[in-house]
């Protein structure tokens, strides 16, 4: 299970206050009366400080993240929804990535800050936000459901309301996704299997499927193919294809057509776990 920084973002608004004094000062008991030369403060008033001009967009809201284990990928998600967020700070000074959060379900959420790299469907030219850069993204890891009608993300001086298709998946469930998952049962030597995915989404609300895959063999103990991340309509079907990055090499030995496994897809999801089986042959 993956360790996470969780940074509380603290924004304040800093006020100047301004005396003036009319009168003079208090004289004490018995004191003649004296003339005061008004003298010049050693304090200047400060400037406040204009608050940034951010701009936010959706990336994408999903039932889980992939991120990498010792020596493989897997999904992340079993009681939480993950928000990608695109941010633009358009003019003055950037704020800090810890001066942003996202509130959602009556609490503040602050930036997840990844540990190592986190997998998403975010675009991968794209980099997390910094306030040298001043913009990119920001991803969120709030509760699965929860009351989204305040729901917003603030940074200081300013927020971006979500609109409302946005804040109906956040209050919801994820709609129920069925899957259909096609791998061959044997594969030549030498060769780059291509495995089939056909996503219908059965709910009422746009959802989205995540997945990590994997491979077992040969010669390898564990392979990281693959990430998905596809966005489903309400009611549609999405069919897909995703073929394996490296070759099938020989196992050694007599193992090529034993009749026996030699090399297995494991297909990581938020729900649990599907492994098919191939054999290897000439």
């Amino acid at each position: 299970m993956r360790r996470r920084a969780l940074l509380v973002g603290c924004a304040g608004t800093l006020g100047g206050l301004a005396g003036c004094l009319t009168g003079g000062r208090d004289d004490p008991a018995g004191a003649t009366d004296q003339s005061e030369t008004p003298r010049p403060t050693d304090r200047a008033t400060a400037t406040p400080t204009p608050s940034p001009s951010v701009s936010a967009s959706l990336i994408s809201l999903q039932p889980a993240v992939v991120t990498f284990v010792t020596d493989s990928i897997t999904v992340s998600g079993e009681t939480s929804q993950y928000l990608f967020v695109a941010v633009d700070v358009e003019d003055g000074e950037p704020p800090a990535v810890d001066e942003f959060t996202f509130w959602f379900a009556g609490a503040e959420a602050p930036p997840l800050e990844p540990q190592g790299s986190y997998w998403s469907d975010y675009n991968p030219g794209a980099t997390r936000y910094s306030r040298k850069q001043g913009e990119g993204w920001l991803a969120f890891d709030l509760p699965a459901t929860g009351d989204a009608s305040g729901a917003a993300l603030r940074w200081p001086g300013g927020e971006w309301t979500p609109p409302q298709a946005l804040r109906e998946r956040l209050s919801a469930p994820a709609p129920p996704l069925s899957l259909e998952w096609s791998v061959p049962e044997t594969a030549e030597l030498y060769t780059t299997p291509t495995l089939g995915f056909t996503v219908t989404n059965t709910g009422e609300l746009d959802g989205r499927f995540v997945a990590a895959l994997n491979r077992i063999g040969p010669r390898v103990a564990y392979a990281p193919i693959t990430s998905v991340s596809r966005r489903i309509p309400a009611g549609e079907t999405l069919r897909f294809e995703v073929t394996d990055r490296f070759d099938l090499d020989d196992p050694g030995g007599d193992e090529v057509g034993d009749e026996m496994a030699d090399l297995s897809y494991v297909l990581q999801l938020p729900e649990g776990e599907r492994r098919r089986e191939v054999r290897l042959v000439e």
